[in-house]
């Protein structure tokens, strides 16, 4: 009987790794560059609908004069033609008439040529503007009127996917040479894997079958100081990694501050669903008149616009080491020196609330100027002892604070004005060597029966 050329095992368990692997490998880096692919042309897409829309806007206030600023207008398609790609950018009005071109020889042309209405697979319709796509060339149309109004005119853009392009090529050389490297090192890192298991095999086995079966605590003895070993002792700091990650994953699901999961993660013996009572600055903050601004909008607008509120004023909350508590509609709930102790958590907590209002000045100057009503903060801060913890049940526990410190910040923040930080004389007595304020003197609040001296916060002091 002849005998078959002998294959070693490493070789055997390469070619057939290779076979395996390789085809998913290239099929899944097909699929997330297709992914990245469309993403990119949708957030074109957006990002154009947008710039257009907000010219619109803006067209709008210069057409609404009994005679049209046309200088403006012819401003506002020069700036639409900066962006990458766009070919042509011009604005006709109600009538038809070209009064804005980027191409200022077609202006005095007075002709308008541009792809045919209607023509072309649309991409991206929206309330105030379409994008059709054809023969390699976008085609966004959007109105320019007032909600509810009559269209004063159209602004219309054409720009083609030569930036897209150029960029989804750096993509794929990027990403075929990543892949290829990948494949290699994956390649080398197999092959001397199983250069050096043969004995500890079973041993290994054993220890991954327990891994699978979610037993996170399964190690494997050490029993010789040669690669072997080095390969057992990287399984057990493997368990240990994933056993870490295990319990972060855990956490994410009951609290918000990713500071939170890295302290439970370095103090996993603390971890219970008790609490201690420790010293904090407790901080509300919510929008003056929010019910009577959200009547004003569509349901989506409202939806919008706090999503975006929220998420400026959390990254506020983090940027001064607070911790957030919890969303309460258009306001929200942080903590300050927990569950990472801060002696400073006073002033942090101070600090966040004059950078929230300044945002919300900031922010309103955009509004003025695009004809909407000013929004207006209130925030109340208090400090002094407070119970913290995890408080819940088995299936949901959610880190929080409760007591009088609690309820007093929340008093402070109805009793503030708009763009007001009002604060206890707990907390002025901690931050009053670093912050300006002025007294406002004595107020009785709901639930307490001795009165709240009461400070406005107007800046920090500097030097």
């Amino acid at each position: 009987m002849k005998e078959h050329p002998r294959i070693s095992l490493k070789t055997k368990f390469l070619i057939g790794f290779l076979l395996a692997f390789l085809p998913t490998f290239v099929f899944f880096n097909i699929l997330i560059f297709k992914e990245v692919a469309e993403n990119l042309e949708k957030e074109r897409l957006e990002t154009m609908a947008t710039v257009a829309e907000n010219a619109a806007v803006i067209a709008e206030e210069y057409m609404a004069l009994n005679q049209s600023d046309l200088l403006s207008l012819q401003q506002i398609v020069v700036n639409i033609q900066k962006n990458p790609d766009v070919r042509m950018a011009a604005i006709v009005d109600h009538q038809g008439e070209l009064i804005a071109h980027s191409d200022i020889e077609r202006l005095k042309n007075g002709v308008f040529e541009s792809t045919e209405p209607g023509r072309g697979e649309i991409l991206l319709q929206r309330e105030r503007s379409e994008t059709r796509y054809h023969n390699g060339i976008y085609t966004l149309r959007t109105d320019i009127r007032r909600w509810g109004g009559e269209s004063r005119g159209t602004i219309t853009v054409e720009y083609s996917r030569e930036a897209i392009g150029k960029l989804l090529q750096r993509v794929l050389f990027k990403t075929i040479g990543l892949t290829t490297a990948d494949l290699v090192i994956v390649v080398l890192f197999v092959y001397l894997i199983f250069t050096v298991i043969v004995k500890p095999l079973n041993q290994l086995h054993q220890g991954v079958e327990a891994l699978a079966r979610g037993n996170y605590q399964t190690t494997v003895n050490v029993k010789s100081n040669d690669e072997i070993g080095d390969l057992t002792r990287e399984f057990n700091n493997m368990v240990a990694s994933l056993r870490e990650k295990e319990i972060i994953r855990d956490m994410f699901s009951k609290y918000l501050s990713p500071d939170i999961a890295d302290y439970i993660l370095k103090n996993r013996d603390k971890v219970s669903f008790g609490g201690e009572v420790v010293k904090l600055s407790i901080m509300f903050a919510d929008i003056r008149g929010f019910t009577s601004f959200s009547e004003k909008l569509p349901p989506k607008d409202i939806v919008r616009f706090l999503n975006s509120y929220l998420t400026r004023m959390v990254d506020i909350v983090f940027q001064y080491h607070g911790t957030l508590d919890k969303f309460l509609g258009d306001g929200l709930l942080a903590i300050y020196g927990a569950p990472v102790p801060d002696e400073n958590h006073a002033y942090h907590a101070v600090q966040a609330g004059l950078a929230m209002i300044e945002h919300m000045k900031e922010y309103n100057k955009q509004r003025l100027s695009w004809g909407e009503e000013p929004i207006y903060l209130g925030i109340g801060i208090n400090s002094g002892d407070t119970l913290v913890g995890n408080i819940g049940s088995g299936q949901r526990t959610e880190y929080t604070v409760i007591g009088d410190t609690v309820n007093t910040a929340s008093r402070l923040e109805g009793l503030a004005g708009e763009n007001e930080l009002l604060i206890s004389a707990a907390t002025y007595e901690q931050v009053k060597d670093l912050a300006e304020c002025v007294p406002l003197g004595d107020f009785i609040v709901k639930n307490r029966v001795e009165p709240v001296t009461v400070y406005k916060v107007t800046g920090v002091k500097r030097g």
